[in-house]
């Protein structure tokens, strides 16, 4: 009891330790946080956690193993409050996603707890700092933890996506006068700097019908890779290993949402993206997406 209470104690003290920034200069597509990042590019996020050991701890080896347990506990803290923020959608945080779902609470809870820790140093003889990492993606990434409830939730919302200015009719005969003269092994999409990156967005065409989404993509690769893939520029587009060295390139028109993180594209260039992707592009989720 004593031992919880003073590390209740430490991670206080910690609230109040230096604030740490994102190192960028390796490159990446981040959003700096408090004591933590977002990476949307290598699709991670981190946080870094201090404990300091009370001055009543004379015991040098108590004393670091003190301040350990405190900057892990801060860490997961810290980290679990970023991750409420990662955008799932157009309309949603995860956050949203736990107020909504007991289950995804105690599922990112739990990912939380067993977050990698990726950096650890003893900075003295009486605190420690560490560093923790999950992936977006993967058997235990946020991804799977809010997979459930995330699949329902778009199936519903592309139902009303639906109602468009266009017939169906329309649709089919547009889509049936659309060559493809390549084998296309994926796509990048080139945008503008007002998108904001997300881990399910949707491409509409200009008539505001759904052209890709979640639900076109496999269980298995969702959970694996995600929907979509960011780069910061059109060479590391190209260099992503997914989308295989001939990709179809378009350039989206604009962008949509609350949180602007879905695509706009031309009608042709929507219908030309719709028949490529029937190919197996979307359902093995080979779509880049450029940030300039």
């Amino acid at each position: 009891m004593l031992r919880n209470i003073t590390i209740y104690l430490l991670c206080l003290i910690c609230l109040f330790s230096v604030v740490v920034h994102a190192d960028v200069s390796s490159g990446g597509i981040f959003e700096k946080e408090e004591d933590g990042y977002l990476d949307w590019e290598k699709s991670v996020v981190r946080a870094t956690g201090f404990g300091i050991a009370p001055s009543y701890v004379k015991n040098k080896s108590q004393a670091i193993i003190m301040a350990r347990e405190a900057a892990i506990t801060m860490a997961q803290r810290r980290l679990l409050e970023i991750i409420k923020g990662v955008r799932i959608d157009s309309e949603q945080t995860v956050e949203n996603a736990q107020i909504k779902s007991d289950l995804i609470k105690k599922k990112v809870s739990g990912l939380v707890k067993g977050a990698q820790i990726v950096e650890e140093k003893k900075m003295d003889n009486r605190s420690y700092m560490i560093v923790v990492e999950l992936q977006f993606y993967g058997k235990d990434g946020i991804i799977k933890a809010i997979f459930p409830t995330l699949k329902d939730n778009l199936s519903s919302a592309n139902n009303s996506d639906q109602i468009i200015s266009e017939s169906q009719e329309d649709v089919d005969e547009n889509y049936n006068d659309i060559e493809v003269e390549e084998d296309y092994t994926g796509v990048i999409i080139t945008t503008s700097s007002d998108l904001s990156p997300a881990l399910s967005p949707k491409i509409y065409n200009e008539d505001g019908r759904v052209v890709y989404s979640i639900d076109q993509v496999k269980t298995d690769e969702v959970i694996t890779n995600g929907i979509v893939s960011y780069s910061r520029s059109l060479i590391d587009a190209k260099n992503n290993s997914l989308i295989g060295d001939n990709p179809l390139i378009i350039n989206a028109q604009g962008v949509r949402g609350e949180y602007k993180t879905d695509l706009i594209l031309s009608h042709e260039d929507s219908l030309l993206l719709e028949k490529v992707g029937r190919s197996g592009i979307f359902s093995q989720s080979k779509v880049v997406i450029v940030l300039n």
